[in-house]
C-alpha cells in the first residue's frame, strides 16, 4: 500500500508539473489597436497622420537637415517612452545604432533627421509584442515616444 501511495504521489507531482497555467499570447493586428492609438493622439493634442502601411500614428515637429537616416546610421537621441495610459517607462539621452532598435523606431525614425523632433505612436506588434521588456511594459502594449535626434552619424 505504501509503494501504491508513493507511486501515485509521484505521479500526481509530474503531472502536475506538465500543466500550464501559461496563457499563450497572440499579437494583435495595427488594425486592432487603431481607435486605442487615436484615442490616445486626440487626448493628448497630438495633430497625427498614420502611415497606412505600418500602422504607426506620427507627428512631425521638426523634420531636421542633413543625410538621411539609415538601419545602420548611429543615432544620438533624447527621448521620453510612455505607455497609452500615460506611465513614463523610459527618459534618456544616449546613442543607438538604428538597427537596434524596435521595429516601430526603424520605420518612423528615418521620416526625421538630425534635429528632427518626431512623436510615434506605435502598435504593439511594431514594439515588444508578446515580449514585454520590462515589469512597466506588459504583453501587447502599444507605445508612445516622443523623440528628437540630436545628431547622426
Amino acid at each position: 500500500m505504501r509503494l501504491l501511495l508513493t507511486a501515485t504521489a509521484v505521479a500526481w507531482l509530474f503531472a502536475s508539473c506538465l500543466k500550464s497555467n501559461d496563457k499563450t499570447c497572440q499579437p494583435v493586428s495595427p488594425a486592432a489597436e487603431a481607435p486605442q492609438l487615436a484615442a490616445f493622439c486626440q487626448r493628448n493634442n497630438i495633430s497625427y497622420k498614420v502611415d497606412a502601411a505600418s500602422g504607426i500614428y506620427y507627428q512631425i515637429i521638426d523634420p531636421g537637415a542633413g543625410d538621411s537616416i539609415l538601419p545602420s546610421s548611429y543615432i544620438s537621441v533624447t527621448y521620453e517612452g510612455m505607455l497609452l495610459n500615460n506611465t513614463v517607462f523610459v527618459q534618456e539621452s544616449n546613442t543607438y545604432m538604428l538597427s537596434d532598435f524596435i521595429p516601430g523606431w526603424q520605420t518612423g525614425i528615418p521620416w526625421v533627421r538630425k534635429n528632427g523632433h518626431i512623436k510615434l505612436v506605435i502598435p504593439s506588434s511594431l514594439a515588444y509584442a508578446c515580449f514585454p521588456n520590462s515589469k512597466l511594459i506588459p504583453e501587447n502594449a502599444p507605445l508612445f515616444f516622443d523623440i528628437t535626434i540630436n545628431n547622426v552619424r
